[in-house]
Order: structure tokens, then sequence, then C-alpha cells
């Protein structure tokens, strides 16, 4: 190739850059604005019902919304969520749990 044809392919990469890096979404970020998040699915959700859901996109999304008894906590312990205390008696048969104020 000769020293024009490098210049010119040279020179449209570049403002080809620019262009694209003009075109980008900037979104300032605000300390009170919502957090939002966004999924997509090949099929519908089946089901809500927790007692029901046997479909991997109904168990994704209940596994995103729902609180349960106990979590998972950064250091992979199980901590209490939505359990205040619970009690399992001393044949491991029987589990006392006490809810947190003010659920129901």
């Amino acid at each position: 190739m000769n020293k024009s044809k490098i210049f010119a392919f040279s020179a449209f990469s570049l403002s080809a850059a620019l262009l694209l890096t003009a075109c980008g979404n900037s979104v300032s970020k605000s300390e009170d604005s919502a957090q939002e998040a966004k999924y997509s699915f090949a099929s519908n959700i089946l089901t809500l019902d927790t007692s029901m859901a046997a479909d991997v996109n109904s168990i994704d999304v209940l596994l995103n919304v729902d609180a349960g008894l106990v979590r998972w906590n950064p250091k992979a312990q199980v901590v209490n969520n939505l359990a205040k205390s619970i009690d399992i008696s001393k044949d491991g048969k029987t589990y006392n749990v006490t809810l947190r104020d003010g659920l129901k």
C-alpha cells in the first residue's frame, strides 16, 4: 500500500472512532436516582407461586424478589433474614421461628 492510502485509512478510522465516541450515551449519576434491574427472558414466567414454581424463569425471578427466613451473607454463612430467631428442638425435628417485628 502506498502512503496516501495508509494516511486516508488512518484518518477515516480516527474520524469513525471519534464519531462513535461522540454518539455515546452519557448518564449523570445523582445520589437520589433509583437503581433499576432489567431482565429479559426467552419465554414467559409461568408462576410467581413459590410452591408451584418449577421452570427456570419463575425460579430466577422468585430468587431475586422474595425474601426468606434466612439468607446467605457475603461470607457464605446462613444468617437470619425475616426470622428474628430460630430455635431447634434437641431431637432436630421441630423448628420454632420468631419473625422480626412488624411482619405478618
